[in-house]
């Protein structure tokens, strides 16, 4: 029960932080993790699409990286995640 409401509150005050922390560039960078571009012949909602299919959802605690479009997460054994993100560009960044 602790459990649930703490994280029920970090859930309401970490996005509202972050925004905060980005409005003064405390964050202002794409990470290091490229792994390629998106096809042109894909949208961003077909990356999606394909992301919802295989148990990934919206990484809701997350910095919000410059120019990124979509940021998706995939829990693996409650403890770590892959983390994927795609950019107004293209390109499309992710890790684990």
């Amino acid at each position: 029960m602790k459990n649930k409401i703490f994280w029920k509150i970090i859930y309401k005050l970490h996005p509202p932080a972050l925004k905060i922390l980005e409005i003064f560039k405390v964050h202002s960078y794409r990470q290091n993790f490229l792994i390629g571009h998106l096809s042109v012949n894909f949208l961003m909602e077909d990356l999606k699409d394909h992301l919802l299919k295989n148990d990934f959802e919206r990484a809701i605690l997350a910095w919000r990286e410059p120019d990124e479009i979509l940021n998706m997460r995939k829990i693996i054994d409650k403890i770590f995640q892959y983390h994927i993100r795609l950019f107004a560009d293209g390109e499309i960044r992710a890790h684990y």
